[in-house]
């Protein structure tokens, strides 16, 4: 067990795309987000959610926790809450639609952390803010953001010590890239599903 890093499911995104709530499709027999805590909660001592529906989830045996600035701040207000609410000196973040976790990867993440603020690594598309590691000094720098108005979470990036793992170090660990697979859209839960 990770012992000093809080494992965090956000599930407060609205899934208009998907036209109901994603974290509550079914699964490979259960709730898509319950093979997220069920993976999270292998890794670490504690592991909680930031949702704005705590009553929603009730059948996952772990604390439940709001966003501090409530009103649609999206994501990075719930890393925000995340950070708050957390008693271990970091937070592994992930999506509450990302079912093909990895727990090698996930070490890895962590054990690149060292002097950074975020370790977060690419995909084969882009950063992957919502699979990643944040240090819980980083609060601060989030809420002066969020007071801001700013809502992109690579906004905050230029201010702080980040460590970028990038597509060729994650390729030796998850080739597919599988760990980042999420759904927004009834043909990606479609794909997820039959795959």
């Amino acid at each position: 067990m990770i012992h000093d890093v809080t494992g965090v499911i956000l599930a407060g995104g609205a899934s208009r795309r998907m036209g109901q709530n994603k974290a509550l499709l079914p699964f490979q027999g259960a709730p898509l987000i319950q093979s997220v805590h069920n993976q999270l909660a292998r890794l670490f001592d504690n592991v909680f959610i930031v949702t704005n529906s705590s009553e929603l989830y009730h059948f996952l045996p772990c604390p439940k926790v709001s966003d501090l600035i409530p009103g649609g701040a999206g994501s990075l207000a719930g890393i925000h809450s995340a950070l708050f609410h957390s008693t271990t000196p970091y937070v592994f973040i992930a999506a509450c639609d990302m079912p093909y976790l990895q727990a090698h990867l996930i070490r890895h993440i962590v054990s690149e952390r060292e002097d950074f603020d975020i370790v977060v690594p690419v995909s084969s598309f882009c950063p992957e803010p919502l699979h990643a590691l944040y240090r819980k000094t980083v609060f601060d720098v989030i809420d002066t953001a969020l007071k801001k108005g700013q809502k992109k979470i690579i906004s905050i990036f230029d201010q702080l010590r980040v460590k970028i793992i990038q597509q060729n170090e994650i390729a030796r660990i998850d080739y597919e890239f599988k760990s980042f697979r999420n759904i927004n859209t009834p043909e990606e839960y479609n794909a997820l599903t039959t795959t």
